[in-house]
């Protein structure tokens, strides 16, 4: 995609990130509302907007789940992608459905050697807590590509109950017809048994950072999940103007999940939920070059199955789209403007949205953006039936207004500096409030608001200075549901990054020394219900105030990268999602190395 942010695995490998959540913190906006252990549903929210609003895409093929709308980051692979794209603001409803925030698409390597290669990555943390990732890759024939990868990552968990034990396979096969025609076959599957404790139990526990006398919530909730993509993708150059590109994509998904909540004593199911689904779709996109103007048109269609479910019955919906895109670069003056027009459940949806850039001098640039689109409900919002999901009336769409307009300035590879600022308004959103219960946790109440007002401003800063790097991102946002101020995130966010890169021992060994620290102010509590995978406020607690740092080294030795990491070595206690401790003082250790032949 034209991303206006990209992260390349050449830059990544360079950080300790254990899945993508840990490395979006360097782009402001973002916030992640996660449980402090691996393989735990994180929610992510991105200007002020939760999951069901990012359309999480792998190689430009959607894989958000139809029934909640998310997706979990931890099934994604840091070593099957080669980069990670970023569209946030305007432009970004035109790449993926429900993406009235931001699109975010993991680009997996491509390899093309004659030579065979192996990759190992090993990452050990506290609690049990491995990480095992292995891929193989060779041509078998000429034109012909192979690659096969696994990655197993499995804990103990801090507390009781919060053990995770997840294994990924993932194939493909690449064809270079010719130099005008690729194709590929990937089938990426994921399988993972995750326990779901609840939190700390704040009544019962003298305090919720101790694990010797901390006591969870319920020792009974658990979840199975399995998962596989299967895609056959093409690109093709069908005109005599190689620019013109041609974009093709048919995948297949199938979902199975099910839940439990067993009672103990009697070894016996007290509550069982099993839902298998299945969608699959088909994308086409045309690009045409035509200096200085470069327009892209395409369509989507996508078929959803819901074959079993206690809460949603049996029943099917079909998804399309059309859509086209123009972009222009002549001068000191790129600009772009986008329309969406999408089909889904007998009701027509026109998105669309305009960017512009102009560069000022001496290294400055003024940017800006305006969008209304459309955000669809998901499945979860308008079907589930259960005895602890209420509706407050028919649930309708959403509609997003954004205007958006930011400042750059980079007057070398030393310094960048960006500033924006944004509003958005979204009208009859569509909100998740929790419901009082006798069971260990809450319903929920599913309904529509008059309307939420954001108004946000972001900073981001890279200054290199010799052999040192300082990488910091602030974020501001202020946000009002139906003209009330509430704390559903943080209003304030500071993430930096400070390190030192050299080469020691007669340049045989490339080592990067480094500090991150976070502050966050306080927020409104958010409790995550495991059964309908949803997080709702919890009116009476609020999160406090807090900032914390990690030590890091990162050294490349030959062809292997050893990552030794001290996290939170001051032992600040903090949470960022009601009852859920986030990680004490630890240490991690990983190693991630490239054999050839």
């Amino acid at each position: 995609m034209d991303s206006s942010s990209a992260f390349h695995s050449s830059q990544f490998i360079w950080r300790d990130a254990q899945y993508a959540g840990d490395l979006l913190w360097t782009v402001p906006g973002f916030f992640l509302r996660e449980l402090g252990e691996p393989g735990q549903p994180q929610q992510m929210n991105f200007a002020g907007m939760d999951s069901r609003g990012i359309s999480i895409q792998l190689d430009g093929r959607t894989l958000h789940d139809p029934v909640t709308g998310a997706y979990n980051l931890y099934d994604i692979p840091l070593e099957y992608v080669d980069q990670m794209e970023l569209v946030d603001g305007a432009l970004s409803s035109f790449y993926g459905s429900n993406a009235s925030t931001a699109t975010l698409n993991f680009v997996t390597h491509q390899y093309n050697n004659n030579r065979p290669l192996t990759k190992i990555r090993y990452l050990q943390g506290p609690f049990e807590h491995t990480l095992s990732d292995g891929i193989f890759a060779q041509n078998v024939a000429r034109g012909f590509n192979f690659m096969f990868g696994f990655q197993r990552q499995v804990t103990n968990g801090r507390f009781p109950n919060s053990k995770y034990d997840s294994w990924n396979v993932r194939n493909r096969l690449r064809y270079n017809y010719s130099n005008r025609l690729n194709f590929w076959l990937s089938d990426f599957y994921n399988k993972s048994s995750t326990g779901f404790n609840g939190g700390i139990d704040v009544r019962k526990s003298p305090s919720i950072f101790d694990e010797v006398t901390a006591l969870v919530r319920t020792r009974e909730a658990s979840q199975t999940v399995s998962r596989r993509d299967v895609t056959l993708g093409g690109i093709g150059k069908f005109f005599d103007d190689s620019t013109f590109t041609s974009h093709m994509q048919l995948y297949y998904t199938t979902v199975e999940r099910e839940y439990r909540e067993t009672d103990q004593i009697a070894g016996l199911n007290k509550f069982l939920d099993f839902h298998s689904y299945s969608f699959w779709g088909a994308q086409l996109q045309q690009q045409f070059t035509l200096s200085p103007a470069e327009l892209t048109f395409g369509t989507e269609f996508e078929h959803r199955i819901i074959d079993q479910s206690r809460t949603l019955g049996s029943r099917t919906e079909d998804y399309f789209a059309l859509k086209g895109k123009a972009t222009w670069n002549q001068e000191n003056v790129e600009g772009s403007i986008f329309i969406r027009q999408e089909q889904l459940r007998k009701q027509s949806s026109l998105s669309y949205g305009a960017e512009f850039r102009r560069a000022l001098g001496l290294g400055m640039s003024i940017f800006g953006g305006y969008s209304n689109t459309f955000r669809l409900p998901t499945m979860q919002e308008l079907y589930w039936v259960d005895s602890t999901v209420t509706r407050t009336g028919d649930i309708k769409r959403e509609f997003h207004v954004l205007s958006q307009i930011g400042l750059r300035f980079q007057p070398s590879q030393s310094l960048d500096i960006s500033l924006s600022t944004f509003t958005k308004r979204i009208k009859d959103a569509i909100v998740f409030l929790p419901l009082s219960s006798s069971a260990t946790f809450p319903g929920v109440n599913i309904s529509n608001v008059s309307s939420i007002s954001l108004v946000g401003a972001t900073v981001n800063v890279l200054l290199k200075i010799w052999n040192f790097e300082l990488t910091s991102t602030f974020t501001f946002t202020d946000y009002k549901q139906a003209d009330t101020t509430a704390l559903a995130f943080p209003k304030f966010v500071v993430r930096s990054e400070l390190s030192y890169r050299d080469t020691w021992v007669t340049d045989v060994l490339d080592l990067k020394l480094g500090i991150r620290s976070i502050f966050m102010s306080k927020q409104d509590g958010y409790q995550f219900l495991p059964s309908t995978m949803t997080f709702t406020p919890q009116s009476d607690t609020r999160q406090g105030s807090f900032s914390t740092f990690d030590l890091f080294a990162i050294g490349k030795l030959g062809d292997a990268y050893i990552t030794l990491v001290w996290e939170n070595p001051l032992k600040i206690n903090y949470v960022l999602t009601s009852t859920y401790p986030m990680p004490s003082r630890n240490i991690k250790l990983g190693v991630n190395w490239v054999f050839v032949d």
